[in-house]
């Protein structure tokens, strides 16, 4: 999705869905407009479109811990945090690498 303005692109937003889900992957914004919340206007549009589409669920997706903006934002639309616990395996030697949460 994109939002513009007088013909200019502000914002915009990339979704994937599959069968009854959807997911928020990924939102942008031109700073020198931030005023106008376009970012706000193409989440409820979306939400629209997937609701009128027939999906039933919207995950708002992954957000690094530090990142109190884009948490704050996902917040504001009555999400639920988790912990998403990440796993890294080195197959050629057969052991876990790397355990993390995010």
């Amino acid at each position: 999705m994109v939002a513009s303005y007088n013909g200019t692109a502000v914002a915009s937003a990339i979704y994937y869905h599959f069968g009854a889900q959807a997911i928020f992957k990924y939102g942008a914004s031109d700073m020198r407009y931030k005023q106008l919340r376009a970012n706000s206007l193409i989440m409820w549009k979306a939400i629209e479109w997937l609701f009128q589409n027939g999906y039933k669920h919207l995950s708002f997706g992954r957000t690094d811990p530090d990142n109190d903006g884009l948490r704050h934002f996902k917040k504001g639309w009555g999400t639920t945090e988790r912990i998403i616990k990440y796993y890294k395996l080195d197959l050629a030697k057969k052991y876990l690498l790397k355990k993390s949460q995010e």
